[in-house]
């Protein structure tokens, strides 16, 4: 397939073969470190071999080398999304289960029996016990003792 002689001017030669302007080597030498060989050949109608021999004598790295260094790049770039976006997530169940406890709390305050928490909750009441002893370690000013706690030495007082 021939291509026509305007479009040959307009491209460089049919083989890939064209003298770049001065100012056109220029922007070209400015773009190849950033940018893929196929795409400056696109851009500026040489071939690709002619890409990889400028970038060559000018010393930057093979368009393999920077197509590895974009990889990179996106998937440390995502990965840091991935991170945010976890930690999000974590902030987010926290804030809920503050919210339960807050709830569960301010019903223990007011004085609700185990018993009758536990039915609220659907759990049993040993169940319950053990949930509110874990939770007073977590946050002792939110599940206080009802009683005052007695030392052990109140058995000796008593015998």
């Amino acid at each position: 397939m021939r291509i026509p002689k305007m479009l040959q001017q307009l491209r460089g030669s049919s083989d890939g073969r064209r003298k770049l302007s001065w100012a056109d080597r220029l922007r070209l030498e400015r773009e190849l470190a950033t940018n893929m060989d196929v795409d400056l050949a696109r851009k500026y109608g040489l071939c690709r071999e002619r890409i990889r021999q400028i970038r060559q004598e000018l010393g930057y790295p093979s368009s393999r080398v920077i197509r590895h260094a974009w990889a990179v790049r996106l998937q440390a770039k995502r990965r840091e999304q991935e991170k945010l976006a976890c930690e999000l997530r974590r902030q987010q169940r926290r804030a809920k289960r503050l919210q339960a406890v807050n709830r569960l709390s301010k019903r223990w305050k007011s004085g609700v029996s185990v018993a009758k928490l536990a039915q609220e909750y659907g759990y049993t009441c040993g169940y319950m016990y053990n949930r509110l002893g874990r939770l007073r370690k977590q946050f002792p000013e939110k599940f206080p003792f009802r009683h005052p706690q007695r030392s052990p030495r109140h058995r000796e007082k008593v015998c």
